[in-house]
Order: structure tokens, then C-alpha cells, then sequence
């Protein structure tokens, strides 16, 4: 096949490789978004059963939704009126759902008012189970000739020991809000609060709903500057539309910055367009082929990844520096297939060392970790692979210009330096201060660490749990069972435990559906108890209230959640049905400190299993031991590049290669001790990343430490990389600057390493490498 055809056939097989990719992720984003904003994805599922997985992950889709809002003033007036604009505001919003607690009051008075007589308060039940049908009537009476009870004539008329008020009431206790007027009204801290809820109409973590809640703040940052009240505003979707914002900002920042640096490199070296866009090509390629991959195969991208992986794809150009470096300092005849044949073995093993290094990421079973090897390795390849297969078809004439003294220069600085006495003290005093830093380094893997909300939502998160009580931290007792009643029972059971735990001090409180909707047998429980007062005192209220008919007890028709639920949207409860037809329940824990637990809980109940679940604390203990793998997974890594370079290589050889990144790894991991703070499973996770990027240095200055091109191809694949993470040092969040900070440590002890220890006494022709 003639040259310019099997060129033009390359040229086809690629673009038709990447349109399809690209028309597949156009598609897959049509259909649902691609890039993923929630940062319990990046976590691993707990080791709690599969049944009490599922139905904690059912009730956080429930609660990820809910918004609160809370407006507050020193005027009552003023914070109504502002109320009253809010509410408008979010009727009128098709993309928030107004919960309407007047209405929602009105519901649930329709449906459980006729059951009043099995709905007891905790008060009149002990009575009547003592038999102590005087003291209902009595409470009743009291109530109802106090000035400021508002009992009327109908409610009299149809329950005159006022049951279901003090029912209602017994709930309401806790409750810091009353309706007054329609509208929920607080009075605390000598301010006037109104508490308005809402749900989202998408979930929060689809990208089209991030604008959407932009939105929403700068409308409450608007009314909050036009009428000068304060609005606190709670829920899941501001913390994800943050995160986003952040990493929609900082891959901006960091993959521009990187950008920006290749660019400059390329044209001060260069002095061309051409390989410009040569290594926008092939970075390109890998981009889109790593992307296309991970959507496939995971069905979202993490922006984690994103930040992470465009990093890491933006090494790739590495490969590109080495052939164009060849290729401008290429004096005689320019043969680029011959280029390519010299090169080929270095970069192919310097990919597969670099793929098996990142490959460890995969083992962990860590979700972030695992998207994150395979973004890269497919990059990477992807990358090689156009440098390989159309450099070549690109380059037929040889480079403009002849950047050779540039190249010399930095050769003999670089050769002087390797082959000087300097750098085995240097390399002495790089592992006395590793080994200082490593002896006072300490790890703190608490997840909520990596979380980088700002001051303004935690001020905000924490204004309305004060107010409220309403406690969004997952702390949870997840109950499971054949049926709803089953259920209801246990929380019973749980009930009278967990007041003992309020009286200790270990909670402030919890929210049950049994507070709500008794099980059915203690609502017939209630209805015989209720039976007996009517037959005891019925002629006693009769005559002191002058009724004018006896009072009749209702037929038994026992309330469910079921109907509740229906009824009512946006209780603090959470119950539900799973598909394997199990049902679960949730008790919400207030007031427990995030590292504490319920010691002492007794929870063997018969045909119930009962969990505590603190999702925070289970993912913590989580990455303390996927940090160990990790590091254990760094050795085997060593260990399987080392035996891998034995293969083609003399053990002297793979000695010198792998030893620059162990020691810059020993050196990046001290770094968090030397500065007194505390490292994580990411500090730990970027030393397999810096062994894989700087194995390519140890193997050019090994291999290739003779030659001028070789040498200026590696100064500027150090420059790009450590630009490429050390912007990422400045990300907000904690996790992508602990990675940043770690790596960029790692390859700048690894760039000053290899030429001390890959190229030591090597700086001569191991290989004879033609002119072209």
C-alpha cells in the first residue's frame, strides 16, 4: 500500500474513532448527566448488609431533596412580609415544590382526628391504664375553662377529654415552630423566625439542577438585601451545587493553567505552531478516549476524576516532548518512522510501568480510585498511541527550528550534576529529612475532614439545626422487617430505651414514625383504654360540660403509615418499602456527638433487625483501611516493576530505574509530618501516581541520558507536571490539594533523583542511537 494511502487510512480510523466517541458522549449527556457531583459516590459502600444498604440509600434520596429555609427579624411584621415574598417566589417556581403547612395540618387533621380515641398521649395513657379515668376528664376541664385554650364548641361536641389535641400536642413539644396564620412562626433569641420547607423537583445531583439552585440563593440573597431580614437556607443541594461550582472553577483553573505552561513551553522551545497542536492532539485524544471510557463503563464521571484524571492525561505530553525533542534536534536527514522505532521501546515500557503503577489504584475497591485508574491508564494509552501511529504521518519535514544549543546547555548542567559528588550528599539529605518527617507524620482519616463546604453554608446548616432541631447528620437507627407493624412495634420497644439515653445526656432527642402513627396493636390497645373512659366518665363530662348527647365511641379502623405518608409530604420521617419487598424504618438520633455511639442499646428484637448506622464514621473506618492497602499496594507495585524491568533489563539497570521513585515517594509522604499536619488515604494514594510518572524519567536517563533530546524532553515533562499539580495544591477541596501537594513533592525529588542516581555514570552512549 503506496505511503499516502496507508496516511490517509490512519487519519480515517481516527477521526472515525473519535467521532464516535464524541457522538456518544453527546448522547449519553442528552439522556442523563454525565459528570458527577456527589461526593459520598467517591466513598465505598459500608460493610452493613446489602437490605440495610439499600434502604439507607433510599432514605437519603428521600431527604436529599428537602430544602428549609428559615426568615428572621427583630420585627415580626418584617420577617412575615419577607415570608410571604418567599413563599410567592417558590409557588411560582416549577422547579421547587412549596410545602404548604397549613394544608398539610388540615391533611393529616382529616385523617386522624376520626381516630382520636386510639391515639392516646403518653399522659392519658398511664392514667387510664391505672384506671385513673378522673384524671383525663380533669386535664380536659382544666383546659378547656382556661382564657387561653381557643377549645370551641364543635371540637367539645366531638371530643370533649380533648384527646386528640393533647396527642397532637405531646408531638408539638418539641416542635419550636407553631402555625399561626398559615404560616410556621417561631419567637427565640428575642427574634421572630417563620420556617418555610420545600422540595426539589430533580434530584440534586443532576447537573441542570445545579443552576437552578445558583438561582435560588441569589433570589434569597435579593430579598435578604431588599427587605434587611436574614435568611438561612438548609439541604444537600446547596453543599453539591458548591462542590460543583468549585470543581467547574478549579478544572478550569488547573487544566488551563496546565494549558497555558504546555503552551508557553512549547512555543519558547519550539518556535513552532506545529507541535503546538501536535500535543493538543494527542492530549486531546487521550482526554476524550479516558472520558469516553469511564462514562461507559461507570455511566458518569466523577468531577474528581475530572480534576484529577486531566492532570494526570495532561503527563501524556510527555511523550510527545520526547518525540519532538528528537525531532528538533535532529541535525542531519529526518527520518520519522526511524524516530519512532528508536523510541518506541522506552515509551511503551514506560507505559505499561506507568499503566501496572496506576492499575494499584484499580485494587483498592475504592470507587473514586478505581474511575480514576481506569481514566488515566485509557488516557495514557490513548495518548501513546497517536504519537505512535500519526506523529509520524505529521512530521515528514524536519522541525524549523533547531533548538540544539538550548539542548546542549541543559545536557551538560544536567550531566555535570549526575556525575558530581554533590548528589550523593544531596541524596544523603534527602533521607535524613524523610526520615524525620515520616517519624512525626500522622494520618487522620476522618471523611468529614476531605469536605470543603465554606463558612457561609456551614453558618447557614448550623443557624437552622438551632433553630429547627432538624439535624441532617446521618446518625441513624435502621430498623428492618417483614412488615410496617413489625416496625411500629420495635420503635416502640426503642422508645422507652432511648428515653433513658435523653435522661443520660448521650442524645437530645429523636424522631420515630411510632411518635407519629402508633403501631396498630397499641392503637387497639389505646381504643379499649378509651372504651373504658367513655363507659367511666361519660356522665361526669356529659354533665359538667352540658353536652346534649352521650358521647358514642367510633368503629376501630386502625391508621397506617402508608396512608400518613400519602397524606402529608414532608414529615422528618422515614419509612419505606425496598423492592425486595423488605420494609425498613429510620429513628433519627439528635444531639450525639459524630464519634459517638449507642452503647448498650438493646436491640435483639424478634423478626426485626435493628442497625446503627453513622454513615460518616463507617466511611472514616473505611479509608483507615484502604489506606493500609494502599500502601501495601505502593510495595507490590515496586516490587512488579522492578521484576517487569529484570525482564528486558540487567538488574543493575531496574535497580537504578525504580530506586529515584521509591526515594521521592519516602520524601512526598514526609512532606505532612515535616509541616505538622495531618496526611490522608489521598496522600498515600499519590505515591503510586509518582511512581509511575517518574519511572519515565529513570528509564530516559537510563537509557536515552547520553542524548541532548533525551534530556530537554525530560526538563520539560518535569515543568508541565509539576505545574499540572501544583495548582492543584490550591484546590479547596482537602482531598484534590493533599493529592496535589503530595505528587508535586514526589516529582520534583524524582526529577532531581534520576539524573543522580538513573543516569549516575551514565551520561555515555548505552545505546547507539543513529542520527535519524
Amino acid at each position: 500500500m503506496p505511503a499516502s494511502n496507508n496516511k490517509r487510512l490512519r487519519f480515517i480510523v481516527w477521526l472515525v474513532a473519535m467521532a464516535t466517541m464524541l457522538v456518544g458522549m453527546l448522547t449519553m449527556g442528552r439522556h442523563a448527566s454525565v459528570i458527577d457531583t456527589d461526593f459520598m459516590a467517591l466513598l465505598p459502600d459500608s460493610e452493613r448488609s446489602p437490605l440495610a444498604q439499600l434502604a439507607v440509600e433510599d432514605a437519603a434520596r428521600k431527604m436529599e431533596r428537602r430544602l428549609l429555609f428559615i426568615i428572621e427579624s427583630d420585627d415580626e411584621q418584617q420577617a412575615k412580609a419577607a415570608a410571604v415574598q418567599w413563599q410567592a417566589y417558590l409557588d411560582n417556581w416549577e422547579f421547587v415544590t412549596r410545602i404548604d403547612s397549613q394544608r398539610q395540618q388540615m391533611q393529616m387533621f382529616e385523617l386522624l382526628f376520626p381516630a382520636r380515641y386510639q391515639l392516646l398521649d403518653s399522659s392519658a395513657r398511664q392514667w387510664l391504664e391505672a384506671e385513673q379515668h378522673q384524671q383525663v376528664t380533669q386535664r380536659a376541664l382544666q383546659s378547656i375553662y382556661s382564657p387561653f385554650s381557643g377549645v370551641t364548641a364543635n371540637e367539645l361536641s366531638q371530643d370533649p377529654w380533648l384527646l386528640f389535641r393533647n396527642f397532637s400536642n405531646q408531638g408539638a413539644e418539641k416542635n419550636r415552630f407553631s402555625l399561626v396564620q398559615g404560616q410556621l412562626l417561631s419567637n427565640q433569641n428575642g427574634r421572630f423566625q417563620f420556617f418555610i420547607q420545600g422540595e426539589l423537583a430533580a434530584s440534586p445531583y443532576q447537573f441542570e439542577t445545579h443552576e437552578k439552585i445558583q438561582h435560588l440563593m441569589s433570589e434569597a440573597s435579593r430579598l435578604q438585601r431588599e427587605t434587611g431580614v436574614d435568611i438561612y437556607y438548609q439541604g444537600v443541594g446547596f453543599f453539591v451545587e458548591e462542590a460543583a461550582a468549585a470543581a467547574q472553577s478549579e478544572i478550569s483553573i488547573i487544566g488551563g493553567g496546565s494549558l497555558a505552561a504546555v503552551v508557553i513551553l512549547i512555543l519558547s522551545v519550539f518556535r513552532s505552531v506545529r507541535p503546538l497542536a501536535l500535543c493538543l492532539f494527542s492530549v486531546g485524544t487521550g482526554v476524550l478516549s479516558a472520558l469516553f471510557a469511564t462514562v461507559v463503563v461507570f455511566g458518569s464521571v466523577h468531577s474528581f476524576t475530572l480534576v484529577l484524571g486531566a492532570s494526570l492525561i495532561g503527563v501524556s505530553v510527555d511523550y510527545a516532548f520526547h518525540y519532538l525533542s528528537l525531532r528538533a534536534c535532529t541535525i542531519n536527514a529526518w527520518r520519522p518512522h526511524s524516530a519512532i522505532q528508536k523510541l518506541k521501546p522506552v515509551l511503551l515500557l514506560g507505559l505499561v510501568s506507568s499503566c501496572l503503577a496506576y492499575s494499584g489504584l484499580g485494587l483498592t475497591g475504592f470507587p473514586a480510585l478505581i474511575q480514576l485508574a481506569l481514566f488515566s491508564s485509557v488516557g495514557l494509552s490513548a495518548a501513546l498511541l497517536a504519537v505512535l501511529l500519526i506523529y509520524p504521518q505529521l512530521t515528514q519535514s524536519p522541525a524549523q527550528h533547531n533548538p540544539i544549543n538550548f539542548a546542549r546547555a541543559i545536557h551538560e548542567i544536567v550531566e555535570r550534576y549526575g556525575s558530581s559528588r554533590f548528589n550523593v550528599g544531596l541524596i544523603g539529605l534527602l533521607l535524613i529529612v524523610s526520615a524525620f518527617g515520616l517519624q512525626r507524620l500522622e494520618f487522620n482519616d476522618d471523611v468529614r475532614h476531605l469536605q470543603s463546604a465554606s463558612e457561609r453554608l456551614i453558618k447557614h446548616e448550623q443557624a437552622v439545626t438551632a433553630l429547627t432541631g432538624f439535624d441532617q447528620s446521618q446518625q441513624w437507627l435502621v430498623l428492618l422487617g417483614s412488615t410496617q407493624e413489625d416496625l411500629r412495634q420495635a420503635e416502640q420497644e426503642l422508645e422507652n430505651q432511648l428515653q433513658d439515653f435523653i435522661k443520660k445526656g448521650t442524645i437530645s432527642g429523636f424522631n420515630s414514625v411510632h411518635q407519629f402513627v402508633p403501631s396498630t396493636a397499641l392503637q387497639q390497645q389505646n381504643y379499649l383504654l378509651s372504651e373504658q373512659l367513655i363507659e367511666k366518665q361519660s356522665a361526669d363530662i356529659q354533665a359538667s360540660l352540658g353536652l346534649d348527647r352521650i358521647v358514642q365511641l367510633p368503629e376501630f379502623q386502625a391508621v397506617t403509615w402508608q396512608q400518613v405518608e400519602q397524606a402529608a409530604a414532608g414529615l422528618p420521617y422515614l419509612a419505606g418499602q425496598l423492592e425486595q419487598g423488605t420494609h425498613y424504618s429510620i429513628i433519627t438520633l439528635q444531639g450525639l456527638h459524630p464519634d459517638s455511639t449507642i452503647n448498650g442499646l438493646k436491640t435483639d428484637i424478634p423478626g426485626v433487625q435493628v442497625l446503627f448506622v453513622a454513615r460518616a464514621q463507617e466511611v472514616s473506618a473505611l479509608m483507615h483501611h484502604y489506606r493500609y492497602q494502599v500502601l501495601l499496594l505502593v510495595a507490590i507495585a515496586c516490587a512488579l516493576v522492578f521484576g517487569l524491568l529484570t525482564i528486558k533489563l540487567t538488574i543493575k539497570d531496574a535497580f537504578a530505574v525504580v530506586t529515584p521513585p521509591l526515594f521521592a515517594c519516602l520524601l512526598a509522604l514526609a512532606v505532612p509530618g515535616l509541616l505538622g499536619i495531618s496526611a490522608n488515604l489521598f496522600n498515600v494514594v499519590a505515591l503510586l501516581l509518582i511512581l509511575g510518572i517518574s519511572l519515565d524519567y529513570s528509564l530516559f536517563l537510563r537509557f536515552h541520558g547520553d542524548q541532548v533530546h533525551s534530556t530537554m524532553a525530560v526538563l520539560l515533562a518535569g515543568i508541565t507536571t509539576l505545574l499540572s499539580f501544583g495548582l492543584m495544591g490550591l484546590s479547596s477541596n482537602f482531598a484534590v490539594s493533599s493529592f496535589g501537594m503530595t505528587i508535586s513533592v514526589g516529582i520534583l525529588a524524582s526529577w532531581l533523583l534520576a539524573p543522580a542516581i538513573a543516569g549516575r555514570k551514565h551520561f555515555r552512549k548505552v545505546i547507539q542511537c543513529p542520527a535519524s
